[in-house]
């Protein structure tokens, strides 16, 4: 039996990628993507009650055991194994085990027949059993990396056609050089007539012309084509980014994600010029072979003898050069992801003097890389020499069987030549769609893996069709509120609290306890494993994504800007903001102190992130943003952390000019005076009173 075989995108992606496989060996294909949202996958990876968790949600009955070498032979297959190879945690695909040989699929290298002994000395003993129910017919399958081609293509597909017609054209125009050797040697050489050759040449003439016309137009469909192809590719996974909920940019690493954009180009390159080039060479092979079979079938079937099996063995090669490509292109992603982690660490590298550890990090990835990128290169390497072995045969048969033909007067010298130059518009578009192998396998796996992020849902399909968008007074209140990231442990469980609208509330707590977490949920910015959150009374599930991040405004932490000016990073929640109205808020800020200083005053970039300014500038900034919003719910995560004693006092001046109308949230480990300290320890509540800030 041939059990299915898929490889993760990651190292993180190992436990949805088994599941994958257990549905697709029933038959059903579900994309890696929606199963980690389902098991709650983090850079960590995935843990044994999220596997369950998911396997549970795509239909099946999951049962966790701790099994016996003797049981193995006897549990219902196919079960996910618990894997430690190389000192890491993995999980597998156990399809088949038997005193002799055990198949497993491995999302790192596909299926693998190990010895009994081989499988045992890395499992660990842990099983995932799991058994398909009813609910497993439910389930919507994925859409096909050729289905996501085609889709691409459709709304283009007048483009396409067009750029298709002038191919065949050229195609028909080409095989008429044929004929006008064939009339040349034996009209013209043999029985010495002039007139002919005159009118050939003028022929002739006419079919380059029209030939050169039709490849101007066949460019330039191309590459419109291609504009929009890139254009839609790229520009819609950047929308769909855009859309995604935050848990997706806290499960994924940065470089990851950007080398889904290096997919897209992949996709362009094979759906333009690959997907044409393939069906036009393959009419043109069908049609010559056709022309050629009508002239003289004998010549052509020995000429043709060894194209099956050159087809044969292409075919083999398919597999594992699609293995070794996903591989490179897995090993890529990776190696993107610590040069962009590098670049945004360089300064705590520098200082820690870790660039020789950082680099050999770096090439051991690139390495993986290279030896992937390589191991796909010689399979290419050997599909292409087998080509050009079989095209050298080829020749070779038609001249000698040919040669023997015209000796015998079965065949004109001309019509031999016209064989000849016919097997040569054979044997070069079945190079080409050799060569083109690659190519396809590379857009076939790229599809796969943008295809993985563009099926997840966007935030606002958890917003319901009559959800609400009206100011807000400010009430807050949670209910019984646990929380989790993925299927980790709660960090914090049934917690309560009333928040009055105007009211002043100082969180605190150790690092770790969720105080960030906490008001993050108020926006949605996370959801609740289980109770409510009520604003004015509504559960915030009932409030429009507009209007719960227009009311509810976050100063963070780690304050990070936008390229651009400061001006403009001021305004970001309000575009329409006046010249005037910025001015005031950066005013009430403390902004407008140091941008006296600056030669550009508020039109000064403040570079990528921000990092031309200091930490306590950005944070002035970020205070101003959100003066400027003047919301009804303000948080502020360690507003003061970054500032001096001056612009300690403008913070506190602004939390007072809020009290009574509008609510505000101080997250600090030192707060600043506030009407109620919430101390949030052992994820509940701990205490709630009234605070003064302390004298100094």
């Amino acid at each position: 039996m041939q059990y299915p075989a898929i490889h993760q995108h990651d190292a993180s992606d190992c436990g949805p990628a088994v599941l994958a496989m257990v549905a697709a060996y029933y038959k059903k294909r579900v994309s890696i993507a929606r199963i980690r949202e389902a098991a709650g996958t983090d850079r960590r990876g995935t843990n044994l009650a999220g596997l369950s968790s998911a396997a549970e949600h795509l239909g099946f009955e999951a049962r966790a055991v701790r099994a016996s070498r003797e049981a193995v032979e006897q549990i219902p297959l196919p079960a996910v194994a618990h894997w430690r190879e190389a000192n890491r945690n993995h999980f597998v695909v156990l399809y088949e085990a038997s005193p002799k040989r055990v198949i497993i699929g491995d999302p790192a290298s596909g299926l693998r027949h190990l010895t009994p002994e081989e499988f045992h000395k890395n499992w660990t003993g842990v099983l995932l059993l799991l058994t398909p129910t009813p609910r497993l017919g439910d389930l919507v399958r994925s859409k096909s990396p050729l289905d996501r081609l085609f889709s691409l293509l459709l709304p283009h597909y007048r483009l396409f056609l067009g750029a298709l017609t002038a191919a065949v054209l050229i195609t028909i125009l080409s095989l008429t050089s044929s004929f006008f050797i064939q009339a040349l040697v034996d009209v013209v050489f043999v029985l010495g007539r002039t007139p002919p050759l005159n009118w050939l040449g003028l022929g002739m003439l006419v079919v380059t012309l029209a030939r050169a016309s039709f490849l101007e137009l066949r460019s330039y469909l191309l590459a419109h084509l291609s504009q929009r192809i890139d254009a839609e590719t790229v520009l819609n996974y950047h929308r769909h980014l855009l859309g995604l909920p935050l848990t997706f940019f806290y499960s994924r690493r940065t470089g990851e994600i950007l080398s889904r954009l290096n997919d897209a180009i992949k996709i362009r390159v094979a759906i333009g010029a690959t997907t044409l080039s393939v069906i036009v060479d393959s009419f043109l092979v069908v049609t010559t072979a056709a022309i050629m079979t009508w002239l003289d079938w004998r010549l052509t079937l020995r000429s043709l003898l060894l194209v099956p099996a050159l087809a044969g063995i292409l075919w083999l090669l398919n597999k594992p050069m699609k293995r070794h490509q996903r591989t490179a292109m897995e090993r890529a992603a990776e190696l993107e992801a610590q040069i962009v982690e590098t670049i945004g660490s360089i300064q705590t590298i520098k200082a820690f003097r870790a660039e020789p550890r950082i680099q050999l990090r770096a090439e051991a990835r690139f390495t993986e890389m290279q030896e992937a990128s390589f191991r796909s290169q010689q399979l290419a390497l050997h599909s292409t020499t087998l080509s050009s072995l079989m095209v050298g045969l080829a020749t070779l048969s038609l001249l000698w069987f040919g040669g023997h033909s015209v000796l015998a007067g079965a065949l004109s010298v001309g019509q031999l030549m016209a064989f000849y130059t016919m097997l040569g518009m054979i044997l070069v578009p079945i190079e080409r769609l050799a060569n083109a192998n690659q190519s396809i396998q590379d857009a076939i796996i790229a599809a796969s893996r943008l295809g993985e992020i563009l099926e997840l849902n966007p935030e606002l399909s958890r917003q319901g069709a009559n959800a609400l968008d009206q100011p807000l007074k400010g009430s807050l209140e949670f209910q019984n509120v646990t929380f989790r990231y993925g299927s980790r442990s709660p960090v914090f469980e049934n917690f309560s609290l009333r928040i009055g609208p105007g009211e002043c509330v100082a969180i605190v707590g150790e690092s770790g306890c969720g105080k960030t977490t906490l008001v993050n949920l108020l926006a949605r910015f996370l959801e609740p494993a289980s109770g409510r959150i009520l604003i004015d009374g509504v559960d915030v599930q009932d409030y429009t994504f507009e209007c719960l991040r227009r009311e509810i405004v976050f100063v963070p932490q780690e304050i990070v800007l936008l390229n651009g000016t400061i001006a403009d990073n001021i305004r970001l929640g309000r575009p329409s903001a006046t010249a005037a109205e910025i001015r005031a808020a950066a005013q009430l800020a403390c902004v407008s102190e140091f941008v006296s200083r600056l030669p550009y005053s508020y039109d000064t970039l403040v570079g990528e992130r921000g990092l031309a300014l200091s930490g306590g500038e950005r944070q002035r900034i970020a205070i101003a943003r959100a003066i400027l919003l003047n919301p009804s719910i303000l948080v502020l995560d360690e507003p003061t952390s970054h500032l001096d004693s001056q612009s300690e006092l403008a913070v506190q001046a602004l939390i007072d000019r809020r009290r009574g109308s509008r609510t505000t949230i101080v997250i600090s480990h030192r707060p600043l005076n506030a009407g109620r300290l919430i101390d949030l320890d052992e994820k509940h509540l701990f205490a709630g009173a009234a605070m003064t800030q302390p004298s100094s």
